[in-house]
């Protein structure tokens, strides 16, 4: 009131807001057992006797079915083309591993691609029966504004939203880390006979 009179010239309206993301935990928070892609499971030969073979040579039985002989080196140093020829079969295996994974806090980037846009209208009495006007507002381009007559009274206002497009957010946190495998041993193999 100006001198006891309306005296309302103009009226700015706020876009509606857009409420940020909020994470939602799915999924158990201790991560699973890790599986091995490949496994081998090794028979070690007590001392192999020399007797009956040639210099630098020694004589091994014979392995069961499904099994062949390998030689073995532990660590990674060695390659496929390191194996003798009657060792053909290359494999680099692991004793071990280090789980370093774990489960950090989920979180939400900003809000990207949303936009809101509402009507919003003004009326002169208390009921929202007499209209003095109407403007649109919208998240994309920000606060509306608009003029009255002077000496306007306001008695009441409504809003509606007309456009609601929630856009997305790139989710963050979550599984880190990773199971990296441990005791490295490399194998030299001869073809396996597999029994039929």
């Amino acid at each position: 009131m100006c001198a006891g009179v309306p005296c309302v010239q103009s009226i700015t309206f706020g876009p509606p807001v857009v409420e940020p993301c909020a994470p939602i935990a799915e999924g158990p928070e201790v991560p699973t057992d890790p599986l091995w892609g490949l496994t081998a499971q090794e028979c070690i030969l007590g001392p192999l006797s020399g007797a009956g073979c040639g210099a630098s040579e020694a004589c091994v039985p014979p392995p069961p079915d499904d099994f062949s002989l390998c030689l073995y080196r532990w660590g990674e140093d060695l390659g496929a083309e390191d194996c003798p020829a009657q060792y053909p079969r290359f494999f680099r295996m692991y004793g071990d591993l280090h789980d370093n994974r774990a489960c950090a806090p989920c979180t939400c980037s900003e809000p990207e691609g949303t936009e809101c846009t509402a009507i919003v209208s003004i009326f002169k009495d208390h009921s929202c029966g007499n209209l003095l006007g109407a403007i649109t507002v919208s998240s994309a381009v920000g606060d509306g504004c608009m003029d009255l007559v002077p000496g306007t009274a306001l008695g009441s206002k409504t809003g509606s939203l007309t456009l609601s497009k929630p856009g997305s957010c790139t989710p963050g946190g979550g599984s880190v880390g990773e199971v990296v495998p441990a005791m490295p041993v490399t194998l030299c193999c001869q073809e396996l006979k597999l029994v039929p």
